[in-house]
């Protein structure tokens, strides 16, 4: 690394050794066409290195990182991805269940795979056009007997729940390690809330080889039903 040995007052112009035409890098391609480093390139590698620790003390002096580096709240999003991700591979299948307002979207699939089933729940009689019913969800038993008695929900979570098993038995047979459902209705509150947690313990019950995630999005609740293969 060249030696600053003099700096004009106004720091627009400097002075510095000569180090001559040889680089560090075509020394040591060099060293190692031949496969011998001598003693002259060691102390080369070793007085650069030094010397590039000593600049970045030196560069860093007085530097405003909140303006110069990259945001936290997008790098978090980049290496979160699953191209970043460095976890072991999957060996059980994996089963997403969603329940979701399709005013605010379907769900994106983080697997990549694309997602799997939809199934619409507007159809069913909704709780949620009656008072009585506005502040509940489809986890309360006053909403659960109304949608078993005046809601036609058994039957829509038999034929949705019947094409479901179907993919899980193929999946498991196949080695496949994820697969996406969802019940969308209007609100995000009712209906299909209801469906997604019938679903999702259904399939827990059946399938002790399988791991069961429910989400509730709107309802921001969250569980997790592990494989009981183990167990």
């Amino acid at each position: 690394m060249p030696k600053v040995v003099a700096t004009s007052d106004d720091g627009m112009a400097y002075l510095q050794t000569d180090l001559g035409d040889l680089s560090l890098y075509d020394r040591l391609v060099s060293c190692r066409t031949t496969g011998h480093y001598d003693e002259e390139a060691c102390h080369l590698l070793e007085e650069t290195t030094r010397q590039l620790a000593a600049m970045q003390i030196r560069g860093d002096e007085g530097l405003d990182y909140d303006n110069i580096c990259y945001p936290a709240s997008p790098f978090d999003k980049l290496v979160a991805l699953p191209r970043f991700s460095f976890k072991a591979p999957r060996t059980t299948l994996l089963v997403t269940v969603y329940s979701f307002s399709y005013r605010m979207g379907i769900p994106d699939d983080p697997s990549g795979n694309g997602g799997g089933f939809v199934f619409d729940c507007r159809s069913i009689h909704n709780p949620g056009r009656y008072p009585q019913y506005a502040t509940l969800t489809g986890l309360d038993e006053p909403v659960i007997h109304f949608l078993k008695e005046k809601g036609e929900i058994t039957p829509f979570i038999e034929h949705a729940g019947a094409l479901v098993d179907e993919a899980v038995k193929k999946y498991v047979k196949r080695g496949f390690t994820h697969l996406q459902v969802a019940f969308g209705c209007t609100g995000g509150q009712h209906r299909l809330v209801y469906a997604a947690q019938a679903l999702a313990i259904s399939l827990h019950e059946k399938y002790p080889e399988i791991e069961v995630q429910l989400i509730h999005r709107e309802q921001h609740i969250t569980t997790t039903y592990p494989s009981r293969k183990a167990q």
